[in-house]
This record gives C-alpha cells, structure tokens and sequence, in this order.
C-alpha cells in the first residue's frame, strides 16, 4: 500500500515543484525507516483520548515559502473483540513526542473491526511554511477509543508494517 502511497506523493511532488515559487528548489526526502515505531501498543479509552506520536521525523529549521510534503502508514491489531474506533492525523510541531502543532492533514476516524482483525492507516498530506520556525518535526499522531474498553484495552501497532516519509522542498 505504501508504494500506492508513494505514487500519490511523488505526482503530488512534481506538481509543487513546477507550481512553486521557489528560484532554485531544494528537495530532501526524510524517511522515519524500518522499525521506527515510537511505541507498540496505545491505549483504547472510553471517555477521553489519549493522542501517542507512532512516528516522527525531524525536519529542521523552515522558512517562508518552504513546503513538506508528507505521507505515512501504520497498521494496528485488533484483538479485543470489539470495534475500536481509531484516529490519526499528521502534525509539524515542536518536539518528537508533540501531538499538537501545525495540521498536514486531517484528523479522520475508522473502525477496525474484530472481524478484520488489522487496520491500515494510511495518509498523505501537505504543509506549506508561512512564518519562519526553528527545530521541527513531523509526526503521525493516533488515537482510539471503544464503548466497551477498560482501563487496561490497547490496540496494538504492528512493528515495521508503516513509516514515516516527508519530502521537503526549500528555496
């Protein structure tokens, strides 16, 4: 699925780069690579989120003008036995652990289901820099929350089955 995902990305990319208004472009891909799960597991609440950073990748200092091309895929287990509801969004933000900052895309919601058994998340998104930032990371936030969960229910993140790839473009 990721290299759907990268195909996506890729077209995406040479659209910017012949729209942009950048003189002399810069284009660095950084990759979170294998095994760059943060954590394995994250907890399933029932009445408040608890928001976990499955990957980052640190970006460095952005200015005006710059852009960040992002795309990532997760896969998570359900072992439950009920439906857990899971949630994820990109961010550009201060720190690796941070699940709030600048949005690169949506926060959507899918049920994976014990039927299933795995969910995939993937995503694909864009930022485009308007004031100056130091020190940055992107990082792929997750969530879940099921009716019937107790205080020990977690879904379980697959080792090695996603990652984290953001393609920065600087002028």
């Amino acid at each position: 699925m990721i290299n759907k995902t990268m195909a996506v990305a890729v077209a995406v990319l040479l659209t910017f780069v012949v729209v942009t208004p950048h003189d002399n472009p810069s284009i660095t891909v950084l990759n979170s690579g294998n095994d760059s799960e943060l954590v394995i597991s994250i907890p399933v609440t029932k009445d408040y989120y608890v928001k976990t950073v499955i990957y980052s990748v640190p970006v460095g200092d952005l200015s005006v003008g710059d852009t960040l091309l992002v795309q990532s895929e997760m896969e998570s287990t359900n072992s439950l036995g009920f439906n857990i509801m899971q949630c994820s969004y990109i961010t550009v933000a201060d720190s690796p652990d941070a699940v709030t900052g600048n949005d690169a895309t949506e926060d959507n919601c899918y049920n994976v289901i014990p039927d299933v058994h795995h969910g995939v998340t993937p995503k694909v998104g864009s930022f485009t820099v308007t004031e100056d930032m130091t020190d940055q990371y992107v990082n792929l936030v997750v969530y879940s929350a099921a009716s019937k969960a107790t205080p020990t229910s977690t879904l379980r993140i697959e080792p090695d089955y996603g990652r984290l790839i953001v393609t920065k473009i600087t002028g």
